[in-house]
């Protein structure tokens, strides 16, 4: 425990700001005396500055004078910015952000939290201190090391930078467990949070990955502490790491898409009982993703002057998973069944209508227009085939053997929901032909949704402005869960 005297105070103040001083007129020495570049020398500072925490531990605990020294460095950090002499050292990286200062105002953030709510997780704003401290610290100088044979996975970001976040965390946490002796903190559950710091630093960027591990990470610290995660929340969190890092290796997603994957999947888990939405979803997350990497491929080939899209958005990923989303989140709080079926129909109707589309258009039939009977270019809104029909009908009920292996729904609901999903892709088409807009390129001819295409502007053929596939999407899943929602009631 700290000593509770006045001299003993201005002691710790006086090591603190002697020390957090010192360590950024050590990182300028090393960027401009020895000619150590501005990457290294900064992260230097970064992994260093772990030692205001312990500084602050001995000599302050969980009092109103750590809240204070973290209050002062953020300001410090923000006037830093701002400063000549020093500006170009605090920016973060290539791009010029600010991360210095976001880890100071996170840090501050989440120790006004634990001093004002529950000062009993206090060690846990050590954890997340040397976690991004030291884990998020090492991975650019870890990947700078290895560059030579280091595989980058996305811009800024590589494989073995990855790894030593996820190593550095975890051995982080675990000393702090060993330590202080926080027998509630599971090796697993550790395993997990390396695994979640890992996560949002490769999606971080501008520097804000400073500011969201520290979020993120104290709050799958504070769920757990409340007992609000379950084992099939862990096991989607260090899921999350693998399938973030095959999505984008493989082309398969953009970032804002792995971003919104993330978040999708961690809600479901979080409002899910036991594993089977779990495994359904990673399930379906898999095949739309490799049939759609297959398809894209062999479309462009096939029509040559199309330039088909294999990555999907976040707005896509989330506007596909929002109606699951919020019937898992019903079912959570009422149990009541019907919203697990409504879920379990949302997403299957959305990878139906995916996989449909995908393999659809690579037929050697026509495609006909669900609503004008004409034949219309493959890949065309409202545009259906026999052999799309086909992946549409057989997907929506097999993708359904996944809760009837884990027992979740009986044989009829498992007819009804399939009935129901394929119906659905019946709608999508409708919609697609009376209301999604469409434009033509007057360079190449092709029909897109884009408002450019060869760098020119696009001349509208038909639909609603503002109606895109998304939009689509969205109006199935809405019409399908509100008309699948009757039948359910007698079920």
């Amino acid at each position: 425990m700290p000593i509770n005297e006045p001299w003993f105070l201005v002691v710790g103040y006086i090591v603190f700001f002697l020390f957090t001083g010192g360590i950024v007129v050590f990182g300028k020495v090393l960027n401009s005396k020895f000619g150590v570049s501005d990457t290294v020398s900064r992260k230097i500072v970064h992994i260093v500055s772990c030692g205001e925490w312990v500084i602050m531990q001995f000599f302050f605990g969980c009092s109103v004078h750590w809240l204070i020294l973290n209050g002062i460095s953020a300001v410090l950090l923000g006037i830093l910015m701002f400063t000549p002499a020093l500006k170009n050292f605090a920016n973060d990286d290539a791009d010029k952000s600010y991360g210095m200062f976001y880890f100071a105002l996170g840090t501050f953030c989440v120790a006004c939290i634990i001093y004002f709510f529950d000062q009993t997780m206090y060690l846990y704003a050590g954890i997340v201190y040397f976690c991004l401290t030291i884990g998020d610290g090492m991975a650019p100088l870890v990947a700078k090391w290895t560059k030579k044979f280091n595989p980058e996975i996305r811009q800024g970001k590589s494989l073995f930078g990855c790894l030593a976040v996820f190593v550095f965390s975890f051995l982080s946490a675990m000393a702090f467990k060993l330590i202080f002796h926080l027998e509630e903190l599971d090796w697993f559950f550790l395993v997990t949070l390396a695994a979640a710091v890992t996560v949002i630093e490769f999606y971080g960027f501008k520097g804000l990955d400073n500011l969201f591990i520290e979020f993120g990470t104290f709050g799958y610290l504070a769920l757990y502490h409340f007992g609000l995660v379950q084992l099939s929340f862990e096991v989607t969190v260090l899921l999350s790491l693998a399938l973030a890092l095959v999505a984008l290796k493989l082309g398969v997603l953009s970032v804002s898409g792995g971003i919104g994957g993330l978040i999708y999947f961690l809600g479901i888990a979080f409002f899910s009982e036991g594993f089977m939405m779990v495994v359904f979803s990673v399930v379906l997350f898999l095949l739309a993703s490799l049939v759609s990497r297959l398809t894209v491929k062999a479309f462009n080939k096939k029509t040559g002057n199309h330039k088909a899209k294999s990555k999907r958005t976040g707005i896509q990923i989330l506007a596909a998973g929002i109606a699951a989303l919020g019937c898992m989140v019903a079912n959570y709080f009422t149990k009541n069944q019907i919203f697990l079926w409504l879920a379990l129909l949302a997403l299957t109707e959305q990878l139906a209508d995916s996989l449909a589309g995908d393999i659809g258009r690579l037929t050697n039939g026509k495609n006909i227009d669900i609503i004008r009977f004409k034949a219309v270019d493959k890949g065309i809104s409202g545009g259906v085939s026999l052999l799309g029909l086909a992946i549409a009908l057989s997907s929506s009920f097999i993708i359904l053997l996944i809760p009837i292996a884990f027992q979740s729904i009986a044989w009829v609901p498992f007819a009804v929901i399939g009935g129901l999903a394929f119906f659905g892709t019946i709608i999508d088409s409708i919609l697609g032909s009376l209301l999604q807009v469409l434009y033509r390129c007057e360079v190449c001819g092709t029909l897109t949704e884009e408002k450019e295409h060869c760098e020119k502007p696009t001349a509208k053929v038909k639909g609603i402005s503002f109606v895109n596939n998304v939009m689509v999407n969205i109006l199935t899943s809405a019409i399908t869960l509100g008309i699948g929602v009757i039948p359910m009631l007698f079920l």
